[in-house]
């Protein structure tokens, strides 16, 4: 038998009705948490550009960027597991996305040597500096999700996403082009995921350039890395101690000064 505490929410603060699946028709609407949408905008795609959707599903983000892009050009959103990958496909189809998809490890999407030029929708692995935007919203600890009663993660298996998503970082820059823009975001608070991967990611790459996003309605990012002031205030920073009370979340934008 089992024992535990169960929580009904009977009323919001808000006052406001839910807005689930079940109220909203499939394809009608999709809810998406602020600093989500905020990071697409970052993101800027335009029609006819070749966008790179690292770690896609469940589509959330991919709909957005095919919206924007008026489902004209090239957006390719992969992920690494079959059940991801149907998430991923069911998203696209409910609201109209044109997207490439492909199942792929996003760490090794990354042609090696001098092969043959391939189109996008060959699939990886993808040349060198194929794509105009790249999205990199990267697996992580997700301690930013709200409510969160209870967290069961090891402090080994929080410290162990940021090799992986150093590697991911390092896939992305490299397929990202030459004046191109690439946006890394997280759904959790820790200062290692956050500011610490963008700290990593300048002194690892110095051709990028940390600029700040069109839009900042987040907080600065926090003190405790290598980032300058200037810099910090470059990054934003979401959650319920920062300017918008909202899920933790986090993004940085970057441009490619030049070639690796």
């Amino acid at each position: 038998m089992e024992i535990g505490v169960a929580i009904q929410v009977k009323e919001t603060i808000s006052g406001c009705p839910s807005l689930g699946d079940n109220f909203l028709p499939p394809g009608w609407a999709l809810l998406q948490n602020l600093p989500s949408i905020l990071c697409i905008y970052a993101l800027d795609p335009q029609p006819n550009e070749k966008v790179l959707d690292m770690c896609a599903s469940p589509g959330n983000k991919t709909t957005h960027i095919a919206e924007l892009m008026q489902n004209q050009g090239d957006l390719v959103a992969v992920d690494k597991t079959p059940k991801k990958i149907a998430l991923l496909k069911k998203r696209c189809e409910e609201f109209g996305a044109k997207a490439l998809i492909f199942e792929a490890d996003s760490t090794k999407i990354v042609m090696v040597g001098d092969g043959s030029p391939r189109k996008c929708s060959e699939g990886p692995p993808f040349q060198a500096e194929t794509f105009d935007r790249v999205l990199l919203d990267a697996p992580c600890s997700v301690l930013g999700k709200r409510p969160q009663l209870a967290n069961r993660l090891s402090e080994k298996e929080i410290r162990s996403y940021v090799p992986l998503q150093r590697k991911l970082l390092d896939s992305a820059v490299k397929l990202l082009k030459v004046n191109g823009t690439l946006v890394y975001s997280t759904c959790t608070i820790t200062l290692a995921e956050n500011e610490g991967m963008v700290a990593w990611a300048l002194r690892t790459f110095p051709f990028l350039e940390l600029v700040k996003p069109k839009f900042c309605l987040g907080g600065t990012g926090w003190r405790g890395t290598s980032l300058t002031e200037e810099e910090r205030h470059r990054v934003q920073r979401f959650g319920p101690d920062e300017e918008v009370d909202s899920v933790g979340f986090f993004f940085a934008c970057f441009i490619k000064k030049s070639k690796q």
